[in-house]
């Protein structure tokens, strides 16, 4: 899952996935395993993946926003933040969770 989650990860797209990436995400769906999406830069890609068990939102495609995530997701960093806009079907403004290091 680490591999797959560097995948993800690295791909810079817009809301727009192009290529095979969409049908990657499928296949990880498809294990019936839990997957993260992290969303790097616009957040309303997530919208395109319903079956996504947690989602992470950074808006921004920098690495150091890159690094955030990757030390959110394995707990080296705490999670807090709240989204500032709408996502249709996803989210209302303000949604948010709060969890600490570990």
């Amino acid at each position: 899952m680490v591999a797959a989650f560097a995948s993800v990860a690295a791909y810079r797209g817009d809301a727009a996935l192009g290529g095979e990436f969409p049908h990657m995400l499928d296949a990880l769906f498809a294990t019936g395993k839990p997957v993260v999406l992290i969303a790097l830069g616009n957040p309303y890609l997530v919208r395109s993946f319903p079956r996504a068990a947690a989602l992470l939102l950074t808006f921004s495609t920098v690495p150091p926003s890159e690094t955030a995530a990757v030390k959110a997701l394995f707990g080296e960093s705490a999670i807090r933040g709240h989204t500032p806009v709408s996502i249709p079907g996803v989210s209302k403004l303000g949604d948010g969770i709060q969890l600490p290091a570990r």
